[in-house]
């Protein structure tokens, strides 16, 4: 987010977001030994566990409003939109960090992104993760880069969506009134063609990679962002007088995420939909109203920290246990004989591994993006007063 002072609430959803995806990854792929939970406490852990995949649902809906925000800031005060300063700005923000990890992959063959074959296949696979493109190939590592590349991609055609909206939709007095309306078409669009796939495919495998089934939650937080500049305060008067309604509601649309995975028809379909409306929610009553007195805790500032170096912890996560493997495995085998009672055993294994985890985020975050923000506010400077929130 670009702007001179962070803003405490978002940093701590950015949090909550990291967290809930780190937990999701406590798997035995990620924790040797890990005992297996049964009865009360091991249905409230897997599901716990099977909701935080959607915690990817909610950055995209986050990252939607927040780059939303720095485009419709720069055309209300020019109107017009530096399309190479901003894609560059973006780029010098995500490429560092990326493709460092990318060159670690490949120089340590942890993870074999770079599969065996000649040199055009493993030639094509590299060109592939450089583009941004692995998740309409599916070839070499996914892992959570998957994520990463529709939202570059939405990044890349945001800002033409929006001008070419802003040019149409009013030749004579321009203006953006026709956004959420415009928007919301192509919302339902995206929906309806994931229910037409859904239904002419007997398998849906990893499609739910796929970008242009996605831009649905990304352009919901663009819309958000865009009522929050236009009707601030009809939204906190209203989120206020229905709070109730609409904490439900958001917890409705949020807990089929629990019970079903993202390649089923169910979820590909109208989950996506739902967990878009849920974190919709969730997102505008955190702008409006913030976390309360909540903020002020101890709790609240850890996670607002993580939420600084979550792109990072993000990045590196899930693949620590491989590249780590000499002394991580060893570690977590060690703890997994520390006691027989399992919850403890795996609060102890996942305590590691999460922290390892931020650990590493928070110092790719120091020693790699940091630097090339440096470079980038002072050879590509922002050029317009941000009022994202």
């Amino acid at each position: 987010m670009e702007m001179n002072k962070r803003v405490l609430s978002l940093d701590i959803l950015r949090g909550i977001c990291i967290m809930i995806v780190l937990i999701h990854h406590v798997s035995i792929d990620s924790i040797p030994n890990m005992p297996e939970l049964t009865g009360l406490t091991g249905f409230i852990f897997w599901k716990i566990r099977g909701l935080g995949w959607s915690g990817v649902d909610l950055f995209f809906v986050l990252s939607g409003f927040l780059i939303g925000g720095l485009l419709l800031s720069e055309l209300e005060q020019f109107k017009k939109i530096n399309i190479k300063r901003f894609l560059l700005r973006r780029g010098l923000k995500i490429w560092p960090s990326y493709y460092f990890l990318i060159v670690v992959l490949a120089l340590f063959g942890a993870t074999n992104w770079i599969r065996e074959g000649d040199f055009s296949d493993q030639l094509t696979q590299v060109i592939v993760h450089v583009l941004y493109l692995q998740n309409y190939f599916d070839i070499g590592t996914n892992g959570p880069t998957w994520s990463l590349t529709i939202e570059e991609h939405f990044y890349t055609i945001l800002p033409f969506l929006i001008l070419a909206i802003y040019n149409f939709s009013d030749k004579v007095n321009k203006n953006l009134k026709s956004l959420p309306i415009v928007m919301s078409i192509i919302i339902i669009l995206i929906i309806a063609n994931r229910f037409i796939h859904s239904y002419n495919v007997d398998d849906l495998k990893n499609h739910f990679m796929l970008s242009h089934f996605r831009f649905d939650s990304l352009l919901a937080g663009v819309v958000i962002q865009y009522f929050y500049r236009n009707n601030k305060e009809k939204m906190k008067a209203l989120l206020t007088k229905h709070q109730l309604t609409i904490f439900s509601l958001a917890f409705l649309c949020v807990i089929p995420s629990m019970f079903w995975g993202r390649n089923t028809p169910f979820m590909f379909t109208l989950g996506f939909a739902l967990l878009t409306l849920g974190y919709g929610l969730i997102l505008s009553r955190v702008i409006c109203h913030g976390f309360g007195s909540f903020e002020s805790t101890y709790a609240a500032k850890a996670l607002a920290h993580i939420g600084c170096w979550s792109y990072n912890i993000y990045l590196w996560h899930f693949f620590l246990p491989k590249l780590f493997k000499p002394f991580y495995e060893p570690i977590q085998i060690a703890i997994s004989n520390i006691s027989t009672v399992p919850e403890i055993v795996l609060l102890i294994q996942a305590t590691f591994y999460i922290g390892l985890s931020i650990l590493v985020g928070y110092l790719a975050t120091v020693i790699i993006e940091k630097p090339f923000l440096k470079l980038r506010s002072k050879y590509v400077p922002q050029g317009f007063k941000p009022n994202v929130i």
